[in-house]
């Protein structure tokens, strides 16, 4: 059944399917090389660098999680979902994009605290310029 587990043995697989290395993987998807290994050896699996890994292979997240339609299985012509394993899989992408926000939430912080830094200097040369031009 898909699960994390096998999103480093599919990521392997459709990166050797398009005949790269990991550093064409690295390169096309602008993850560094190392962290290519470490997302084969199943660490690291952010949602965003599955995601810059997908768009790189030209593939969907699905695929990262197996060949066959997520969490069918097909038993005598019927499919057939495997309800607990789509909660598992629903439960591990809940995760990751946990993770994601929480990024993305500390990069909003640090962007907030720059331009309140930058707004700030605007503010006192403004008033210099005041004062220059008060003086001149």
């Amino acid at each position: 059944m898909p699960t994390t587990s096998l999103i480093p043995e599919q990521l392997k697989k459709h990166r050797k399917k398009q005949g790269w290395g990991q550093d064409d993987l690295a390169r096309e998807s602008g993850i560094s090389q190392s962290v290519i290994s470490k997302m084969e050896r199943g660490q690291s699996l952010t949602l965003d660098n599955l995601v810059a890994v997908a768009n790189a292979l030209n593939i969907g997240l699905d695929d990262l999680m197996g060949d066959e339609k997520p969490y069918m299985m097909v038993q005598e012509d019927q499919a057939v979902y495997g309800k607990s394993d789509q909660v598992r899989h629903l439960k591990e992408m809940n995760e990751l994009m946990k993770e994601s926000i929480k990024r993305l939430d500390r990069e909003i912080i640090t962007y907030r605290t720059h331009i309140d830094r930058q707004e700030k200097l605007i503010d006192m040369l403004q008033s210099e310029l005041e004062q220059f031009k008060s003086t001149s």
